[in-house]
């Protein structure tokens, strides 16, 4: 499948609550573009959402480049951080 289309119904997935599916579609994307920052502040913010701080720390630092674009970024930082219990790190990051 193409990257339009696996993007598209990632965002369904996790839209419609399909988390899981939603996760497998990110990761596919980014299997096809390492470099996807898209995906990677997408999946992100999905780990953020089910409690899995640590990953999606991983994800959203590694969506960096977006910051410009998507001045929330640093926020989705700060609340992985906040949830790893780095509350020093939380406040560095806005």
């Amino acid at each position: 499948r193409g990257t339009t289309d696996l993007r598209a119904d990632a965002a369904a997935a996790a839209a419609a609550g399909r988390i899981d599916e939603a996760i497998i579609g990110y990761k596919s994307l980014l299997q096809q573009d390492a470099k996807d920052f898209e995906a990677r502040r997408a999946l992100g913010r999905l780990y953020l959402a089910t409690n899995a701080p640590k990953l999606a720390l991983k994800e959203l630092r590694r969506a960096s480049p977006l910051r410009e674009q998507y001045p929330d970024l640093d926020l989705d930082i700060a609340r992985a951080q906040l949830a790893l219990g780095a509350h020093r790190e939380a406040l560095a990051a806005l």
